[in-house]
């Protein structure tokens, strides 16, 4: 994991645990449209993927608008509060052995 993600610096990420491609795209697309002056990073991770929204300050609300996992935002409210931070956003480049990839959300099979 890079320590800017533990940091919650200057990304919003998504994390999507399912791998339903409709549910993808509208993520991406959602985050380009809310976001569409800032680069967008699609990962597949093994139960699913995570967007990145790079070059923005993470935010509970959009995070929230953008349909991330409702677990993760609860952690990262609790981890805000106890440790009275304005942010928390943790996504992991590798977990349980698995590593993501970055992926072309328009190359991808149907």
């Amino acid at each position: 994991m890079r320590m800017d993600k533990v940091r919650g610096l200057q990304h919003i990420g998504i994390d999507l645990d399912s791998k339903n491609r409709f549910k993808l795209l509208k993520g991406y697309f959602n985050a380009r449209y809310l976001f569409p002056n800032n680069e967008v990073k699609v990962y597949e991770t093994q139960h699913g993927h995570h967007i990145e929204i790079l070059g923005i300050m993470s935010d509970l609300t959009a995070r929230m608008m953008l349909c991330d996992d409702n677990e993760r935002i609860w952690f990262s409210e609790q981890r805000m509060h106890i440790f009275k931070r304005d942010f928390d956003d943790v996504l992991f480049d590798t977990k349980n052995g698995y590593k993501r990839e970055e992926v072309n959300v328009f190359s991808e099979e149907w």
